[in-house]
């Protein structure tokens, strides 16, 4: 997962990290809205 790919250290792998954390929080946002509120 990340934490195995934080290894590296450079900037660019953070970078990396940083858009593939932002697009998973994005699609468990989007899942999130797409349910529905009351269940």
């Amino acid at each position: 997962g990340i934490q195995l790919k934080a290894d590296g250290g450079t900037a660019g792998n953070r970078i990396v990290l940083l858009m593939e954390g932002l697009r998973k929080i994005g699609v468990e946002e989007l899942h999130l809205l797409t349910l529905p509120v009351e269940r």
